[in-house]
């Protein structure tokens, strides 16, 4: 009865306030990229500072909510002032626009998104979202707690060197050649992840894991196609200023075909 107890205690309720705890942090991962892109183009003249402001007050929101969740269930999992330091890394980067500081505003970006994903890490952790036993949620685990935030950081990355290109008005070979190591590495990902699921599936003796994961993931791998044939089209309108492989002009969609 006790070991009984104990595995409903680790892999049924620290399971699932792990997974709502999450929840926030991916909002606010999201809502922390536009800000960078919206102040990526305030800095070359595409945007103003008004919408820098709206963007920052989404995030204001987001650790509202986080914070929220994190008094909620901090004993339980447990948790100490992990929010108290992403806020004051948030905090931090706000200062630097306000005063126009292009190049810490930037480290302060890299270093927030870092701090937000060790963050994810520990929480799978310590409330065995990753460690569970079963080979199915495991397999699962992997996906949604590694693959899937490491594919959401590589595709920015993208986002943002396709608005560098665009602004520059032309592809450099280093940009060319940091765009195709970006694109495999997310279809390295991608590759990992449809194998996870695969494993997860078959070894779902209930079946209950298909309804809840094939849907999500074919809106998953839509909407990924459709952002690499938005970046497939940024791109091709842009000559290259020096070719040096001429593996690395074939186009984004056909890498993914």
């Amino acid at each position: 009865l006790l070991d009984q107890n104990t595995r409903i205690d680790h892999y049924g309720r620290k399971e699932l306030f792990g997974a709502l705890y999450l929840r926030p942090l991916w909002q606010l991962t999201e809502d922390l990229q536009t800000h960078e892109l919206i102040h990526q183009k305030y800095t070359n003249g595409e945007a103003q500072f008004s919408q820098i402001q709206a963007a920052q007050s989404k995030i204001d929101t987001d650790f509202q909510n986080l914070t929220r969740i994190h008094n909620e269930y901090r004993e339980i999992l447990p948790l100490s002032a992990e929010v108290d330091d992403l806020r004051a890394q948030w905090l931090a980067l706000k200062t630097s626009v306000q005063n126009s500081d292009l190049q810490n505003t930037q480290t302060y970006h890299l270093t927030l998104f870092n701090s937000i994903r060790e963050l994810i890490a520990h929480v799978g952790d310590i409330s065995y979202l990753i460690l569970d036993p079963d080979l199915d949620t495991y397999y699962m685990m992997d996906s949604v707690l590694l693959k899937l935030p490491e594919n959401q950081a590589l595709l920015f990355e993208i986002r943002q060197l396709t608005g560098e290109i665009v602004s520059n008005g032309s592809l450099a070979v280093e940009d060319q050649a940091q765009l195709a190591i970006l694109i495999s590495r997310v279809e390295s990902n991608i590759s990992v992840i449809n194998r996870n699921i695969e494993v997860a599936l078959e070894n779902n003796n209930t079946g209950d894991m298909h309804s809840l994961v094939s849907r999500p993931l074919q809106e998953y791998q839509s909407g990924l196609m459709a952002f690499m044939d938005f970046i497939e089209s940024e791109v091709a309108s842009h000559p290259v200023t020096q070719v040096i492989d001429p593996a690395l002009n074939t186009g984004i969609e056909d890498r993914f075909n």
